[in-house]
């Protein structure tokens, strides 16, 4: 990985995390949202995706700025991220407790296997992003 990277990953993967927190169909459980949302979202290379389905709170919390500057960063991030995407996401594993998640997900990046632990909340039935830490 690339000097000064890592750092950067963190923030980068949390954004990317937010994309797709409302997919999937009306039969859908939560665990097939989640699990859906985790796998695909890592892997988003689309900037729109940081204003959609994150909480302002979340984005500032990840980024230690506040309200449009949080989202910018976020943006910037996904568009940095697009010239070398995560892939081969997967959900190691997934925990719910009522309107909380926690999943273990690992990726590629730049051909070096990533690891994270995602926290996830439901707001007004769409699942999204709470915290993200690398380990």
């Amino acid at each position: 990985m690339r000097s000064g990277r890592r750092p950067a990953l963190a923030a980068v993967v949390a954004w990317s995390l937010i994309a797709l927190g409302a997919c999937g169909g009306d039969g859908d459980s939560d665990e097939d949202r989640i699990r859906a949302l985790l796998i695909e979202a890592i892997e988003t290379t689309d900037p729109s995706s940081c204003s959609e389905l994150a909480s302002l709170k979340s984005l500032e919390r990840q980024s230690g700025l506040e309200g449009e500057a949080a989202l910018r960063q976020c943006e910037r991030g996904v568009e940095q991220a697009a010239d070398d995407p995560n892939t081969d996401a997967r959900v190691q594993r997934l925990e719910l407790d009522g309107d909380t998640a926690t999943a273990e997900v690992s990726f590629e990046n730049e051909g070096k296997t990533e690891r994270a632990t995602v926290t996830l909340t439901r707001e007004d039935e769409a699942w999204k992003l709470d915290h993200v830490r690398l380990r």
